[in-house]
């Protein structure tokens, strides 16, 4: 559902109740995304608690105030 309703151009917006359930819909959208060879990457968020999770899962840290890597 995330991936068909959430998109904006290039973008995909969705949200949860809790961490672990937006944890889970960053890595199932990463997973279905890559079944078609494409890498989600830049997940954000304003809690501090789930953008730590987000950015281990990522393996990667972004500059959100640049929007750089």
């Amino acid at each position: 559902k995330m991936m068909q309703q959430g998109r904006y151009v290039d973008d995909i917006v969705a949200g949860g109740d809790t961490i672990e359930e937006c944890l889970q819909l960053a890595k199932d959208g990463s997973r279905i995304a890559a079944e078609g060879s494409f890498i989600l990457r830049r997940w954000t968020t304003d809690d501090q608690q789930l953008q730590a999770q987000l950015d281990e899962f990522q393996g990667e840290k972004f500059d959100r105030r640049s929007r750089q890597l």
